[in-house]
């Protein structure tokens, strides 16, 4: 199975759907909540993280454009406006009314997208929910790739192992999707 095409298609059809329905209300209920400027980057942060704690190297693996400190700028602006708290280890945790923003945002571009019905309900719901074991494969699959990929050595090695460790690591690698 090619991952890089799996991975365009998820790609092509949620810009589709963000660009053409999702980001004008979502922008719509930011000004209504007189968010400032620079928002998307720590609502994409909550969306990500939730409430669970993050660092700007952590959220740099999701959005690995720009540079680290004008994310972390950004980020610290959202500190100073009450959406985020920063900890003594520079660890960021979204705030109730960081979270409540965030989700608001979500929640207007879900119910434009909600009224949408291009196929049955039905068939939906099993397009939802293959995509979100794709999604959760891909997930699983490059984290364990990437635990044993040895970039100094440019090829498939554990930490520390043999050829015959890496077979047995890449042999545990998940199928996609539980697919074969």
């Amino acid at each position: 199975m090619n991952l890089k095409f799996i991975w365009t298609a998820l790609e092509e059809s949620s810009e589709f759907l963000f660009d053409n329905y999702a980001w004008a209300p979502a922008d719509k209920a930011a000004e209504e909540l007189s968010l400032p400027s620079g928002y998307y980057a720590w609502v994409t942060a909550i969306w990500l993280f939730d409430s669970n704690p993050f660092s700007i190297a952590q959220f740099m693996r999701y959005f690995p454009y720009g540079l680290a400190q004008v994310n972390d700028e950004r980020l610290t602006s959202a500190v100073q406006q009450g959406y985020l708290t920063l900890d003594g280890q520079r660890i960021y945790h979204a705030t109730e009314s960081g979270r409540n923003a965030a989700l608001r945002l979500m929640q207007a571009g879900n119910d434009v997208m909600a009224a949408l019905t291009p196929m049955p309900k039905e068939s939906l719901r099993t397009l939802g929910n293959l995509l979100a074991r794709i999604s959760k494969a891909v997930s699983q699959f490059a984290r364990t790739a990437r635990a044993c990929f040895d970039k100094s050595q440019t090829r498939l090695l554990p930490a520390g192992g043999s050829v015959r460790d890496t077979r047995r690591v890449c042999r545990s690698l998940p199928a996609v999707g539980g697919i074969p």
